[in-house]
């Protein structure tokens, strides 16, 4: 069983930009990145999650070449909303704030597993629990500042500032630089909280999203819904192959091509998916399965044309394979389910 320091737990997008950031302030990459076991080279070409032992090196490197006690807070309100991927397209169509902040919730898996996000609701706050899997020890308090920052920096992109009413409730003493942070956090500032929680008042729920987007939102959540189930089911390597199945259309990648896209022999890679009970051919078959269903339903695309996106040679080969999937031919799903 993996423990805690050997566990995928951060997106390397946020990494990358941490070394950005650093090197903004005068730092090379190669000393931001000493003693990560990672080069700049590997860490931008990273598509899987980043351990917490490199995570750590690399946040503890920053802190020290910065000498800067507000760092995390700094950093995080620099995160634009883009830089959340698919996470933050779907925030930023939502129609106001209350609808940005459940989006953000939803898809938070989409974007690492360092916390989780929980909602409550009580009579004048809508209140946002930040849970920490594991004891973080000495980058506990750099990474919920930084987490914080980033969803004060999504909250006032959204809504345009008027957040003064939010409250900040940390699980610490006071750090040395605790009157800083209104620097960074539209608000009020509570130290020594059991949890750490971000209190909305409910009045300002309904601020209309500035960046509100109508025409694209279905879209966005339904590529979000796709790429959420995907994450979610299997381990994080098995969910790296769904993922880029449900990316193909028409010809998909061969086994052996998955292996060297993976930077491995075709033997690890087999034996990888064999651990995790996962054969190649169903992992394509599920990718088929799924973009055959969503096709039938979500669009008015032919049969016939549906079959070649999905990579089948005739039309009997695609129907045979629906059949086995849902017992019944492709079109009579179509007008069974158009029905409902």
């Amino acid at each position: 069983m993996k423990t805690p320091l050997q566990e995928r737990l951060f997106h390397p997008t946020y990494l990358r930009l941490l070394c950005l950031h650093v090197q903004g302030r005068g730092a090379s990459l190669s000393d931001v990145l000493a003693g990560t076991g990672m080069t700049w080279r590997q860490l931008l070409h990273e598509k899987r999650l980043i351990s917490f032992a490199p995570a750590r090196a690399l946040v503890l490197s920053a802190k020290r070449l910065t000498e800067c006690r507000t760092l995390a807070l700094e950093f995080g309100h620099s995160v634009e909303l883009a830089a959340h991927g698919l996470a933050g397209t779907a925030i930023a169509t939502s129609s106001d704030l209350s609808e940005a902040l459940g989006a953000a919730m939803r898809y938070r898996p989409l974007r690492g597993r360092a916390v989780e996000f929980g909602l409550r609701h009580s009579e004048q706050f809508l209140t946002l629990r930040i849970h920490e899997p594991f004891d973080f020890g000495d980058m506990r308090t750099f990474v919920l500042e930084a987490q914080v920052a980033m969803l004060n920096r999504i909250m006032v992109s959204i809504a345009g500032g008027q957040l003064v009413e939010i409250q900040y409730h940390f699980p610490y003493a006071p750090p040395a630089w605790a009157p800083e942070y209104s620097r960074w956090l539209m608000g009020e500032v509570y130290f020594r909280a059991p949890h750490m929680e971000m209190r909305v008042p409910k009045a300002l729920l309904s601020l209309p999203n500035i960046m509100s987007d109508e025409q694209t939102r279905t879209a966005v959540v339904l590529s979000a819904e796709r790429e959420l189930a995907l994450r979610l089911s299997g381990s994080d390597f098995v969910a790296q192959i769904r993922r880029r199945l449900s990316e193909q259309e028409g010809c998909y990648p061969s086994s052996q091509m998955m292996a060297h896209e993976f930077n491995m022999s075709p033997r690890t890679l087999l034996r990888k998916r064999k651990r995790e009970g996962a054969t190649y051919q169903r992992l394509l078959d599920d990718a088929r399965k799924e973009q055959a269903e969503w096709y039938l339903l979500k669009t008015h695309l032919r049969i016939e044309a549906i079959a070649e996106r999905l990579g089948y040679i005739d039309v009997s080969g695609f129907s045979r394979a629906f059949r086995r999937w849902f017992g019944k031919s492709p079109g009579t799903f179509r007008k069974s389910q158009r029905r409902t």
